[in-house]
């Protein structure tokens, strides 16, 4: 069974404690339940400013939502 991945960019945001999550959403995931979950849309791609103190619970969170729509997830 081939798994298909999504792969999240992590990088450093303006200050130290600050980090921009982006990733290139597949067709199963709406515009609507995107910006409900807090991201924002910027051409094809969804992104996310966070404290690095949230990066782990975001992360989980995220791998768990992706999961269960049939995608295994990747941090960059």
């Amino acid at each position: 069974m081939v798994i298909d991945s999504i792969t999240v960019y992590v990088r450093k945001g303006p200050d130290k404690h600050e980090r921009i999550l982006s990733f290139i959403p597949p067709s199963e995931f709406t515009q609507t339940e995107l910006m409900e979950s807090g991201w924002a849309l910027d051409g094809n791609q969804a992104l996310r400013s966070i404290n690095v103190s949230q990066l782990h619970s975001i992360e989980s969170q995220m791998a768990d939502s992706f999961r269960q729509k049939g995608y295994q997830t990747l941090f960059c």
